[in-house]
């Protein structure tokens, strides 16, 4: 597998997750203290790594040429600035504005040989290939991520229950703090895994010609099984206010059900 491209890949969803979520600071003014501002800056950082993975794999496989990749180029070269003027100047809201570009710009990269090549049906199932491959990563990344914060809350929640105060830490962030960050995860996450199974079956049906056949088959039903169980736990709790607690239980029975398949979305 090209590694550039599976880095920009990567890049493109990191950067439109976390352009998705500010999409509510349009219209909220201090939105740049809520949890979900701070991780939008944690999905633009990286990001920003993947793009320059990406742009450094390109030169070091020697297919470099600066009319091909200037869309990549001038992408982390905003990304650089913005992160500059965040960690330098303190400009909290900068990838506010940055980030729909640079998911502009690296959608033009990755999509502009496809409309030069439109009969090249190899290179146009390619990208939806590694688009699958980024968005399974990115999704199993959130679900261990939803998965460690569920037991720092449980834990925690069971020590306050049980009035050991003692043995809570400074360390550990608040219950409120981990409340944002396991719903903002989960919410990420299933963005991410919500890319990788429509782009999978999208590949699987139309450049393979089969989905429900042979080896794939099995792969495909965890898919499936995965998925529906996080947006089942999202609407429970977004829709019929579960607990928190049972939230949390159920995004650690998620990550369960994801270990079962051994992360094995990805080799698809």
């Amino acid at each position: 597998m090209n590694f550039a491209n599976l880095a920009g890949h990567l890049a493109l969803l990191n950067f439109f997750v976390g352009a998705s979520i500010n999409i509510p600071s349009l219209k909220e003014v201090r939105y740049n203290n809520h949890t979900y501002h701070k991780f939008s800056w944690i999905l633009f950082l990286l990001g920003s790594g993947c793009a320059f993975a990406s742009l450094s794999g390109i030169f070091l496989m020697e297919t470099f040429q600066l009319r091909d990749t200037s869309a990549l180029i001038l992408a982390c070269m905003i990304s650089a600035l913005s992160l500059l003027g965040y960690f330098a100047l303190k400009m909290q809201n900068l990838n506010i504005y940055t980030a729909p570009i640079i998911v502009l710009l690296l959608a033009l990269y990755f999509l502009k040989p496809i409309f030069d090549h439109h009969t090249d049906v190899e290179l146009f199932s390619r990208f939806f290939f590694n688009f699958h491959i980024a968005g399974a990563l990115m999704g199993q990344f959130l679900a261990v991520c939803a998965g460690i914060i569920a037991v720092l809350f449980l834990w925690q929640q069971r020590l306050l229950k049980r009035k050991m105060l003692n043995l809570l830490t400074s360390k550990i962030p608040p219950q409120n703090v981990l409340e944002n960050l396991l719903v903002v995860c989960l919410w990420s996450g299933f963005l991410f895994l919500s890319a990788a199974l429509f782009s999978g079956a999208f590949y699987l049906w139309n450049f393979q010609g089969k989905i429900f056949i042979g080896e794939y088959k099995q792969k495909v039903i965890w898919a499936l099984t995965v998925w529906v169980w996080y947006f089942l736990a999202i609407l429970l709790r977004h829709t019929f206010k579960i607990p928190l607690k049972r939230f949390a239980q159920m995004s650690l029975m998620g990550l369960l059900i994801l270990a079962i398949t051994f992360f094995g979305l990805a080799n698809i």
